[in-house]
């Protein structure tokens, strides 16, 4: 605002500071604090640090106009004016500039206007409301990320576990998992991915989606390369129950999901026939398998999606991301090569 006016001022001191504090909030002006800071750069860092900025056009500052606009890139602006500078007989040096003409201004007559209160107070409110939910949001996330971390890397892999058959469940998706050899055992690959995977799918008909999660303890990419040749029994008794149709739809998808980082070069090396799809942040790729169920000895394209959910800090942001891509599913038409 306009500083040394005695009517700005005098708005200022009877109604800017004590409606702000009716809402929790304190009001600052840079020639009311002390500081040994550049007078523009602590302006500039007080609206860094800011939940709102109330910029009076009064008197038409250059210096109001300029930090408001600064303003607005990072929170919310009041914009507020006296009533005679939107006239159009005001003064040139006076009147509310063309490009905010069109803004919601809050008027006032005199520097203790009871309607200005009450319209900034009920300004206030409305901008305020968004902006302490999303305070709000943060908090319970930075409480949510410190339990999470509060966890050993063991009960962090096991609550990426229980979420994800949460998650699998939740979606209408039917568990199963890795059968073993006649006799009741099992080889190594298997051994490994049961003891690190949970598994889903949905069928209807001539459509089947599948989906995969791996909590892998070290060497991601390995488990992985494990994980992207598996065939479930599931999958080969669609195909048989399918062996003279035509028109198959088909998915699936794998998320793998740890707390460290893993290096989409490192991925892209090791699975040579898949690439990143930006649009949808996921690998995509095919695998080439030969399928027995109407044309012996044709080669299928099935594809897959890999979702690489790294660097976990909590299990509500683990949820939502796995949430997401669930709701994308959608299967693609078999093709043989």
């Amino acid at each position: 605002m306009a500083l040394d006016r005695p009517e700005t001022d005098r708005l200022y001191d009877r109604v800017i500071v004590p409606t702000l504090d009716a809402v929790n909030l304190r009001a600052i002006r840079v020639d009311r604090i002390e500081h040994n800071d550049d007078i523009d750069d602590r302006i500039i860092q007080e609206l860094k640090d800011c939940r709102v900025v109330i910029a009076d056009l009064t008197f038409a500052r250059p210096s109001v106009y300029f930090e408001a606009g600064y303003a607005q890139c990072v929170v919310p602006v009041i914009y507020t004016c006296r009533k005679d500078h939107f006239d159009r007989g005001a003064p040139d040096g006076a009147r509310v500039h063309f490009d905010l003409q069109m803004r919601n201004i809050i008027a006032w007559s005199q520097p203790d206007d009871p309607t200005f209160r009450r319209r900034l107070a009920k300004r206030l409110n409305y901008i305020l409301r968004p902006v302490l939910q999303e305070e709000r949001r943060a908090l319970q996330y930075g409480i949510q990320e410190a339990q999470f971390r509060a966890l050993s890397v063991d009960e962090q892999r096991r609550a990426m576990r229980r979420l994800l058959q949460e998650e699998f469940a939740r979606a209408k998706f039917k568990r199963f998992g890795i059968r073993g050899n006649d006799d009741g055992s099992y080889g190594d690959t298997e051994n490994n991915l049961r003891a690190k995977a949970c598994y889903g799918f949905k069928r209807r008909g001539t459509s089947l989606n599948m989906v995969e999660g791996l909590v892998p303890e070290g060497g991601a990419l390995k488990l992985l390369s494990q994980a992207v040749p598996y065939e479930t029994e599931v999958q080969k008794e669609w195909f048989g129950a399918n062996k003279n149709r035509r028109g198959l739809y088909f998915s699936r998808r794998i998320f793998i999901c740890t707390s460290d980082k893993i290096s989409r070069q490192s991925f892209l090396r090791s699975f040579a026939n898949f690439t990143f799809d930006s649009e949808r942040e996921c690998f995509t790729g095919a695998i080439l398998g030969i399928l027995s169920w109407r044309h012996s000895g044709h080669l299928y394209r099935l594809p897959l999606l890999i979702h690489i959910l790294d660097g976990v800090r909590s299990l509500d942001e683990l949820r939502l991301q796995i949430r997401q891509r669930l709701e994308e599913i959608e299967p693609q038409k078999l093709k043989w090569k």
